[in-house]
């Protein structure tokens, strides 16, 4: 689920073992924004114009979020179906390197 705006609120309703459970979350970010915002610095890495000194501080950067969120994955809980959401992500990818 993406949400484009600041404070939004995500409820969710679902059975576990005929026990009804109800969870309210305020999501005040934006994956529109955070996707957005790396593509930028990924596009200016890859500036033409920009020196290499330029476009190497891009990339740094790039590398700082990635470790931050693998730092931040790791911290988190492991969910049912996180294995297969993640299988498949990384079998689209595979498909995707296979066809270049």
């Amino acid at each position: 689920m993406h949400k484009t705006h600041i404070t939004s609120f995500v409820h969710s309703f679902s059975v576990v073992q005929n026990t009804s459970i109800y969870i309210s979350m305020i999501i005040d970010w934006s994956m529109q924004t955070i996707i957005e915002e790396i593509s930028k610095i990924s596009y200016a890495e890859k500036d033409n114009r920009a020196t290499g000194f330029e476009t190497w501080g891009c990339k740094q950067d790039l590398y700082q979020i990635k470790w931050l969120i693998e730092h931040k994955l790791e911290k988190c809980s492991t969910y049912e179906g996180e294995q297969e959401y993640v299988r498949k992500h990384d079998i689209k990818q595979t498909f995707k390197a296979l066809s270049k």
